[in-house]
């Protein structure tokens, strides 16, 4: 019997997606843009994720916001211990805040200033633990820096958040929901969660679990392990708490 591999890629492809994710799940971004710098054309990214805010803003009957987008950059990474054969590379994470100042004072504005963005950015990312990927997420010294931005419209306003971590192993409960435990018996996985009235997404394909990803399920009924065995991920939200740190074992069949 083989079991699944650890990683389907690697934390240097993944991170940045996963930021993205842990962004996208909190209701505080529901009407900003978020997208990743790696995935080709930025802007046409941008228009498209805007299309999609606003087709989903039209099917619950409120009116689209626009005027701050976030742009999760590319990783940079550094090895702060050469003489380790297999030592964790150290992570620097950043994320753009570019704020267009009068489509966001405007009508269909969020009026979420960048700074403001910006600031949620570090309640939500500083305290992400992500098991199998990173530990020790944290603020760089120069957290949040004003970025040049030119060319037109004029009238941008652009702010950058960085941060660190490591490649690792993680098994730390951040001050939001609690993680999702996992329960194995009998050939079935089931999960708890310590808050009260927290809602659990998993998935099994190793993606981020939260209600925007069409391969996460917030069954609660129990998973049957296949003979290959499976990976599973889970995390938890709960209205006005940032979602849990996400969860992740490889469970094998009896």
């Amino acid at each position: 019997m083989s079991l699944p591999t650890l990683h389907p890629y690697c934390v240097i492809d993944a991170l940045p997606i996963e930021i993205a994710a842990a962004l996208s799940a909190d209701a505080y971004f529901a009407d900003i843009t978020v997208v990743v710098a790696d995935f080709g054309n930025v802007a046409a990214e941008i228009q498209r994720k805007q299309a999609e805010l606003t087709a989903k803003s039209v099917k619950v009957g409120v009116a689209a916001k626009v005027g701050v987008a976030v742009i999760v950059l590319p990783l940079v990474a550094d090895d702060e211990y050469p003489d380790l054969a297999q030592g964790p590379l150290t992570l620097r994470p950043s994320i753009q805040v570019i704020e267009n100042r009068e489509l966001n004072l405007g009508p269909s504005g969020t009026k979420k200033s960048a700074r403001q963005v910006a600031r949620r950015i570090i309640e939500i990312i500083k305290p992400l633990a992500l098991d199998g990927f990173i530990e020790g997420m944290q603020c760089e010294k120069n957290c949040i820096i004003p970025v040049p931005l030119e060319g037109e419209p004029k009238n941008l306003i652009g702010y950058q958040v960085n941060f660190l971590c490591y490649e690792a192993d993680f098994d730390e409960q951040i001050v939001a929901c609690a993680k999702p435990q996992f329960v194995n018996a009998a050939n079935q996985v089931t999960f708890t969660c310590a808050t009260a009235g927290a809602l659990v997404y998993y998935t099994l394909d190793d993606s981020f679990p939260w209600s925007g990803n069409p391969s996460a399920s917030s069954s609660s009924a129990p998973i049957a392990v296949p003979v290959q065995g499976l990976v599973i991920r889970a995390a938890a939200y709960a209205p006005g708490l940032l979602g849990s740190g996400v969860s992740r074992a490889i469970v094998g069949y009896d």
